[in-house]
């Protein structure tokens, strides 16, 4: 075996796309010592290539979750722990342990002495709460997000959380496939690297004028065709300097169908209540897109984007409105 894995890459040379070239590139500007990023990368590809490992798609994995995990180390020096996965179990466990202690004590705690069971309990209950005051995983991984990109907050929370989600997602894929927890096809495999690929050239990439340039090229077209919506939705979700960029250039009512059905609208921000009492109304990018058009009734993109406006403003006063009554309890 060991005789046929070397004939493999002795004569069998890899060949490697555009994008795992840009890859490369973009992780090898991580002048980490210890963490070899774009060896890791380009050892996954190898090793996944070679037909003659019947582990390759593990070892390949192992290496990707790897390099997923010691990104922010390497590149913003933090590092994402693993989550508090264990909290609801710890909390079941400390509340049944309350109740005993609480029956055993004559259901009140007036005038009682702390026992050594019930010392037993309160450090329990101290490290639980200790332990529950790390982030979780999800507001790590915003948190590294938000560092990497200086205009990620201008995103929506769907968004938001639609590239943090996608973030776990695809770690905890490659986790479970470097563990053998799920069968996995060479297609699936090469899906999920592709998705891999994508999110790093997201995270990563350069910010330049070149995803400006081809947003103002789509905006262009009079009429977009499929693959142009599908780029543009690309774009504008990958930076936020990108997403304030189209909101900011684009004045068609032809986007306002294909933002409609890719959620632009579904999530305007909440409505802030400062400790000073002020209410603040973030800047939300897509309603200034929709005030760009004049009236015409018998124009069905303009009805459309009257009708979202209305949604829009109805969902704040709702908010609005509770945040008072919040604030005045």
């Amino acid at each position: 075996m060991a005789e046929n894995q070397e004939i493999f890459f002795k004569a069998v040379p890899i060949e490697l796309t555009p994008r795992q070239h840009q890859i490369i590139e973009i992780l090898g500007r991580a002048k980490s010592p210890k963490y070899a990023l774009s060896n890791w990368y380009l050892g996954a590809i190898y090793a996944a290539k070679n037909t003659y490992n019947p582990d390759r798609y593990a070892q390949a994995a192992q290496s990707i979750r790897e390099l997923l995990e010691k990104l922010p180390r390497v590149f913003i020096e933090t590092e994402i722990q693993g989550g508090n996965s264990g909290l609801s179990d710890m909390r079941r466990h400390l509340y049944s342990r309350l109740c005993d202690d609480k029956k055993r004590f004559g259901g009140t705690w007036k005038d009682k002495k702390i026992d050594t069971g019930l010392d037993k309990t309160i450090c329990k209950m101290d490290a639980y709460l200790k332990r529950a005051q790390i982030p979780t995983r999800k507001e790590q991984i915003c948190s590294v997000m938000s560092t990497l990109d200086p205009m990620y907050n201008i995103f929506d929370q769907g968004i938001q959380l639609e590239k943090s989600q996608r973030f776990k997602k695809l770690w905890s894929v490659f986790e479970n496939i470097a563990h053998h927890q799920n069968g996995i096809t060479d297609a699936s495999f090469w899906e999920y690297l592709s998705l891999a690929e994508c999110l790093i050239i997201d995270l990563l990439a350069p910010i330049t004028s070149r995803d400006q340039h081809s947003i103002k090229r789509i905006l262009g077209k009079p009429v977009p065709n499929p693959a142009d919506v599908e780029k543009l939705i690309e774009l504008i979700k990958r930076r936020g300097a990108n997403y304030a960029f189209f909101f900011k250039n684009v004045d068609s009512p032809v986007w306002i169908l294909p933002l409609v059905q890719n959620g632009f609208f579904k999530n305007p921000p909440n409505v802030e209540c400062t400790e000073d009492g002020r209410i603040l109304t973030p800047v939300w990018w897509p309603i200034f897109f929709l005030q760009k058009f004049r009236r015409n009734p018998q124009n069905r993109l303009w009805k459309l984007s009257l009708a979202w406006k209305r949604q829009i403003i109805l969902e704040y006063y709702v908010r609005y409105f509770r945040l008072l009554v919040i604030w005045q309890m």
